[in-house]
């Protein structure tokens, strides 16, 4: 990855729906160019042009983050369970206090209640629950800075 590469994948994080003749404009090269540079960085998996939701336009007005422990259960198992939840909006296996955390996205603290309690508290395996709720998110982006 080169400069080019960085300066495209830039434009393209303001606008991932550009042409390539509008990026081609915005970084300095050809329409040709820039098409070949997003194909090659697609292929080696350095780069994906994806949807990200905006939480509070989904509807999302509370935002939790919950610690999961697991029971008699592999953390795995668990986590590919959790990741079918609509309502989930990230799962990551962790080290540290517990095993699985989970970004949790609710309309209000009765959805919030009614999801962990009805729907995450019947999945087995799941030991332990414990919820911190997100009161401002500063920061939230999906995809890695890579340096050049």
């Amino acid at each position: 990855m080169d400069a080019l590469d960085s300066r495209i994948i830039a434009e393209l994080k303001k606008d991932g729906r550009q042409s390539a003749q509008s990026v081609a404009n915005a970084v300095g090269s050809s329409a040709v160019t820039v098409r070949s540079r997003i194909k090659e960085l697609e292929d080696s998996g350095m780069l994906k042009v994806v949807a990200v939701t905006d939480f509070s336009a989904a509807g999302y007005d509370t935002l939790l983050a919950v610690g999961v422990d697991v029971e008699r259960r592999t953390a795995e198992d668990v986590a590919l369970e959790l990741s079918q939840y609509e309502q989930i909006l990230a799962v990551n296996l962790i080290s540290g206090a517990t095993d699985i955390e989970i970004l949790v996205g609710a309309r209000d603290f009765a959805d919030v209640s009614r999801f962990l309690e009805e729907e995450i508290g019947r999945i087995k395996g799941i030991g332990k629950l414990s919820a911190a709720l997100a009161l401002e998110v500063f920061k939230y982006e999906s995809e890695t800075v890579v340096d050049t």
